[in-house]
């Protein structure tokens, strides 16, 4: 109890803290943050800080902190995203590729650890910032189409994955 009640007063500050800066300063930081994080789940994949549990390598273990930095992608694509929305000058379909790569190399890695529900919120907060900054349709459908095609292929080519999936669409048939 007394551990949790020292987590929820460091978030209370922490929230109070980052609610007194204004948004400006986050736009600045966005592109510097999506490197950190990309950096940190990499960590994860491919050093001796990565914790693997389970088949999954999703953690960041120190001996005074132990952390799940996919977590973190929520907030720091969100950012880049709405960095990117807010510019005054419109992006070609190139730009909008250059822009897309370091967010689809951050998603490819969270699925290689393997966190496929991180992998999907994440995308549907992509497409749905996409969908309300206007996006064409054409593209909109086409990053959906690729992400489902995605999905799918990962689901098929994951027996624990496709367990999941199915039991999930049918609980009645788990067998746990």
């Amino acid at each position: 109890f007394s551990r949790h009640s020292a987590a929820v007063a460091v978030g209370l500050v922490v929230l109070f803290i980052v609610s007194r800066i204004r948004y400006q300063f986050w736009t600045k930081l966005a592109q510097p943050i999506l490197a950190v994080q990309i950096g940190l789940i990499a960590m994860t994949l491919f050093s001796s800080f990565g914790h693997t549990a389970q088949g999954a390598s999703r953690w960041i273990k120190t001996p005074w902190l132990a952390f799940q930095p996919s977590e973190l992608a929520k907030i720091s694509v969100t950012l880049y995203f709405a960095r990117l929305l807010t510019q005054s000058a419109p992006l070609t379909p190139k730009q909008w590729l250059l822009h897309l790569a370091p967010v689809g190399i951050l998603l490819a890695m969270i699925l290689r650890q393997p966190d496929m529900g991180t992998t999907v919120l994440v995308s549907a907060v992509i497409l749905g910032m996409l969908f309300i900054s206007g996006l064409r349709p054409g593209y909109l459908y086409t990053l959906l189409g690729s992400a489902i095609g995605i999905f799918a292929f990962t689901m098929m080519h994951s027996e624990y994955r496709r367990r999941r999936v199915f039991a999930f669409l049918n609980p009645w048939e788990d067998p746990q």
